[in-house]
């Protein structure tokens, strides 16, 4: 045993320098803090603790006040707005901003008509640049344009009587009325007016009034305006079977000539049924233009 812990505790002389060293460092660490006075922490009073704090808190409120007026001010702008009827033409700034407007929109309605610009129609408002959709679907059924006197020109009563025309809607048929129908109805411009009619004939006409509402573009509120114009008389007629109709029965079809129900019919009898409508193609009477027109009308069953 005592060979064993004089083996394992032999130091050479530099182990033993070492082991000196690192005692000398262990004592200097221990007796160093005794020369450094230790800091004492004042108390902070009472009073001015709650004075500090009480304007931390004044001043976070103030900050959380302040966010929150502007987060509510859209809010209020739209809750002490009132809605009445107007004329975009001639109200002024205060009644643009008693219709819950902001007052830099108002400012380029201003610019807008000082520059010439003129309100035609209750969806002009859209054109406005600032103008939200919501706001502007909020005051159109409420715009009342007050119709311009026609200008009189001499050697030209056809265009007073024209001008009288567009200026004044009328109750039209959904499937039959052409597009300058559609856009004399309030709220309606060219394109979509064109929409409208284009939608129709893709889907070979109208079955109820309420489908006219799918066109692309046309807002709840422009169709609440044209709804008491419209009217369903003529219900599309059952689309045509070109694989069993007659030559009668395709010359139904507006877009068929005599010519191509015949020549429809020709084929059938001779090569068999059509697989698919594109097939009308191989008849050399019927264009792609023309093949377009009638998609629309017809079917294979």
């Amino acid at each position: 045993m005592y060979q064993f812990f004089k083996e394992y505790f032999r130091f050479n002389s530099r182990e033993r320098i070492a082991i000196v060293l690192l005692i000398c460092l262990m004592c200097l660490f221990w007796v160093l803090p005794s020369y450094y006075p230790t800091q004492k922490i004042k108390p902070i009073a009472l009073e001015n603790y709650n004075t500090t704090s009480s304007q931390a808190l004044k001043a976070d409120s103030f900050r959380a006040f302040k966010t929150n007026q502007q987060m509510l001010k859209p809010l209020n702008s739209q809750l002490k707005a009132s809605l009445f009827y107007f004329d975009p033409n001639k109200l002024d700034a205060v009644g643009w901003e008693k219709l819950g407007l902001r007052k830099k929109l108002v400012q380029t309605i201003l610019n807008y008509r000082s520059k010439g610009g003129k309100f035609r129609q209750p969806a002009d408002l859209y054109k406005i640049w600032g103008m939200q959709q919501v706001d502007a679907d909020r005051l159109i059924p409420y715009v009342t344009i007050e119709k311009e006197a026609p200008i009189e020109r001499k050697n030209s009563p056809a265009l007073i009587i024209n001008q009288k025309l567009v200026a004044e809607p009328k109750i039209i048929d959904i499937n039959t009325a052409t597009v300058a129908d559609w856009q004399i109805l309030p709220g309606l411009t060219l394109p979509i007016a064109s929409r409208i009619v284009n939608f129709r004939d893709k889907i070979g006409g109208f079955k109820r009034i309420e489908q006219v509402k799918k066109t692309y573009g046309l807002t709840d509120s422009v169709f609440q305006l044209i709804t008491p114009f419209l009217r369903l008389e003529k219900i599309p007629e059952a689309l045509i079977n070109i694989n069993t109709a007659s030559v009668a029965q395709l010359q139904q079809c507006k877009f068929i000539s005599d010519e191509m129900a015949k020549a429809i019919v020709v084929y059938r009898n001779a090569y068999g049924p059509f697989l698919e409508v594109d097939d009308l193609k191989k008849i050399i009477f019927i264009s792609i233009e023309q093949l377009e027109k009638m998609k629309p009308f017809i079917v294979i069953k």
